[in-house]
């Protein structure tokens, strides 16, 4: 039989082809004819399209969101063409409760594809710059990235639509886990890459539904999380309600450093086997060694964490565990990622404030010195009076002539200009000279 074909949208193509590179699906990946919002004629010509696919001797599984809404599919098999469709193209990468949070707050959801070629969307939707910047205004608080991970120039362009269209924007990174675990579903390989295959039964169709659902509402409560121990708190709480393990075991990881564990219930003593194979481990999701417990990997380019389900209550349905491991895990990727970048925003922010504290300590330092040498300089000008100018002296008397014309002694001239004020002496020669009795010497010039 020929590679069967993976018929995907062509926004969510390097999506795809990043998974299939990475092993988690297979298949010949093709495109179909797409719009975002199809019009009639669109979808008659989409279901042409996937009408002539369906005839191909291959299985073909079709990957669609609101481009497939309203089109007729082919009558065919389900063996013959599995359908992964949903609402939007954003439930096909998040997980549903996540998009309706978002959207329900207000946001404006874009996928990196759509990014690629924004204006050529906003002009097929016939919006001009203005009429572009008042829609988007009156429908959204602000615009929110589903960050896959594909393309490195998506955050760039996320902000230069959000310059375009004068909004706030938000990187929300979900990687490429939830969409490949949709595809392997639709294949029938539901087991992520690296967890042991288990021949076992698997539970109940309402004891699947109830955990899912278990699982939607734990990535709801975490979506307004910023503090890193209450995820690690729910994440305890959701594994000990879903899979019931005697002990829960969490690793932070930060730039490749791990931090110390996190254990449930906290007088549960760790065993050093265990602790060592959970702190090594490197996949995404795995049985461990004893065949009882769990081991997974949170993050997707970087690990955020390590997470150890010991000795779960029913291990005959690990493979099932297995699969909900890999939703929680993608669900705490987020909240982690979520709170570790509003901590390192709190942190600059403390930073910058101790920053300009020391530097307004150091303004209102110097301010203060110049201000005492201010003070300091006033206080020695206050006792100086400079005379300038040519002073017209008599050359007998000695007497100054004022600004009035009016003749003064040199001491009256002087306290009035200068504010000093005089007491009066007299120097040796005058002593002589006045009173040459009194000193013993002949005045000069005297028999």
């Amino acid at each position: 039989m020929d590679e069967r074909a993976l018929i995907v949208c062509p926004l969510l193509r390097r999506e795809v082809d990043a998974l299939k590179a990475s092993g988690r699906v297979d298949g010949r990946v093709e495109t179909f004819a797409h719009s975002c919002d199809p019009s009639a004629p669109d979808r008659a010509t989409m279901a042409l399209e996937l009408a002539r696919r369906a005839d191909a001797p291959n299985v073909s599984t079709l990957l669609g969101g609101g481009c497939l809404r309203g089109v007729a599919l082919p009558d065919v098999r389900p063996d013959r063409l599995r359908v992964v469709a949903a609402p939007t193209c954003f439930e096909l990468i998040a997980p549903p409760a996540l998009v309706e949070h978002l959207t329900s707050s207000g946001a404006h959801l874009v996928t990196p594809g759509w990014l690629a070629q924004w204006r050529k969307g906003l002009e097929t939707w016939g919006l001009d710059h203005a009429t572009a910047r008042d829609l988007f205004a009156e429908s959204a608080r602000k615009l929110v990235l589903l960050d896959t991970g594909v393309d490195a120039a998506a955050p760039a362009r996320l902000g230069e639509l959000a310059d375009y269209l004068g909004l706030p924007a938000e990187v929300v990174p979900v990687g490429l886990d939830f969409l490949g675990l949709r595809l392997r579903e639709a294949a029938g390989t539901t087991t992520p890459p690296g967890p042991s295959s288990v021949d076992v039964p698997r539970p109940s169709q309402a004891r699947r539904l109830a955990d899912c659902t278990a699982v939607l509402d734990f990535t709801a409560s975490l979506a307004s999380t910023l503090d890193e121990h209450v995820v690690v708190e729910r994440l305890a709480d959701l594994c000990a309600s879903l899979f019931a393990p005697e002990a829960f075991v969490f690793i932070p990881v930060a730039e490749g450093v791990q931090g110390p564990p996190t254990v449930s219930p906290a007088d549960e003593r760790l065993d050093g086997a265990d602790l060592g194979e959970l702190a090594v481990f490197t996949g995404t999701v795995a049985a461990a060694e004893d065949g009882r417990s769990l081991l997974a990997r949170i993050g997707d380019a970087h690990t955020l964490g390590l997470l150890r389900l010991s000795r779960v209550a029913f291990p005959k349905f690990l493979e099932h565990y297995a699969d909900l491991v890999w939703l929680v895990a993608e669900a705490t990727s987020l909240a982690l990622l979520h709170a570790r970048s509003h901590l390192a925003l709190i942190e600059a922010q403390c930073l910058l404030r101790g920053e300009r504290d020391e530097l307004d300590a150091r303004v209102r330092e110097r301010t203060a010195e110049l201000e005492r040498t201010v003070a300091e300089l006033r206080e020695a000008t206050a006792h100086i009076d400079v005379l300038h100018g040519l002073l017209p002296i008599c050359c007998g008397c000695k007497k100054i002539r004022d600004d009035a014309g009016s003749w003064r002694a040199i001491e009256e001239y002087l306290t009035k200009h200068s504010g000093a004020t005089f007491s009066h002496g007299i120097c040796p020669e005058c002593f002589v000279r006045l009173y040459p009795d009194l000193s013993g010497e002949p005045e000069a010039g005297g028999r």
